[in-house]
C-alpha cells in the first residue's frame, strides 16, 4: 500500500525521538487528535514496515546498533573509576541495562474508589496500553486519587 505524504512524514518523525505524539503533531497532524493518529497510524503493518527500512537504513548510515550501543553502557557500567569514568556514569549505564533487561519495574499502589473489584480493574489495567496505563495514572495523580503508601 502507497504511503500519504502526512504518514512518510510521521515515520521519518518518529526516527527523531520515538515519539510517536510529537511525531504525529511535527507531522500535521492535529494537537488534540496527535495521540490517537500515532497509535492508529503505528498500527499499520505497512507503516511498520516502512518504518523498519527506515531504522534499517538509519543504522547503516550511522554504523550505530543496538548492539553497539550495549556494549558501550557495559564497558563503562563495568569499567574501573578513574579520571574518565565516573561513579555517576556506571551508576546510570549500568541502570540503563538493567531497564533493557527488564530488571527494574516501577510499581504503584492503587485503592479503588469507584466500586469496582481489584480483579476487575487488574483485567482493565492489563488490557491498557503502557501509554494508556501512564495516562490513566497521570490522570488519577492530578485528581489526588493515588496514594502513596
Amino acid at each position: 500500500m502507497k504511503l500519504t505524504q502526512k504518514q512518510k512524514k510521521f515515520c521519518h518523525e518518529f526516527l527523531v525521538d520515538l515519539n510517536g505524539t510529537q511525531s504525529a503533531i511535527r507531522a500535521g497532524y492535529s494537537v488534540k487528535g496527535a495521540r490517537q493518529g500515532a497509535n492508529e497510524t503505528m498500527s499499520k503493518p505497512y507503516i511498520q514496515q516502512y518504518l523498519k527500512k527506515l531504522m534499517e537504513k538509519q543504522q547503516e548510515r550511522t554504523q550505530i546498533t543496538a548492539d553497539s550501543v550495549i556494549k558501550e553502557l557495559a564497558s563503562i557500567g563495568f569499567a574501573e573509576i578513574d579520571e574518565d569514568i565516573k561513579a555517576s556514569d556506571k551508576n546510570k549505564s549500568l541502570e540503563l541495562l538493567g531497564k533493557h533487561l527488564g530488571m527494574f519495574t516501577q510499581k504503584t499502589e492503587v485503592e479503588l474508589t469507584d466500586g469496582r473489584s481489584n480483579a476487575d480493574f487488574k483485567a482493565m489495567f492489563e488490557s491498557m496500553s503502557t501509554d494508556d496505563k501512564l495516562q490513566w495514572l497521570k490522570e488519577r495523580e492530578k485528581d489526588n486519587q493515588i496514594i502513596e503508601g
